[in-house]
């Protein structure tokens, strides 16, 4: 995590490394690591509401917030990576001087990613 809040930044693989102090292949190799993890656990954990859950949620959110008929919470958000696409790599490249791919996530009230 400390990696993916440092992609905006300058330094790079190096700050993390320097931080951590490991090499920077290290940092790369963990990075790779982490990513497969949360693939492999998407269909788990990153799932919609059911309708007797989506139920709970809007009387949650219209407590808490005052939106009436709310399932969930929705934003935007930059995924960085951590090198440039192989095809149309240009089209990655972000205004944080870097490549990310611009994404949507909605949470419920309490602040799970649902989608």
């Amino acid at each position: 995590l400390y990696r993916v809040g440092c992609l905006g930044d300058s330094g790079g693989d190096e700050a993390v490394a320097d931080y951590f102090g490991v090499g920077n292949g290290t940092v790369k190799e963990y990075c790779r690591r982490v990513s497969g993890a949360l693939q492999s656990l998407r269909h788990k954990h990153l799932v919609w509401p059911d309708e007797d859950e989506r139920d709970a949620i809007k009387q949650q959110i219209k407590m808490k917030h005052g939106f009436q008929n709310c399932v969930g919470i929705i934003d935007g958000t930059l995924i960085f990576s951590l090198h440039r696409p192989l095809q149309y790599g240009d089209s990655y490249y972000c205004r944080m001087n870097a490549y990310a791919i611009n994404v949507q996530i909605i949470c419920d009230d309490q602040k799970r990613l649902r989608y």
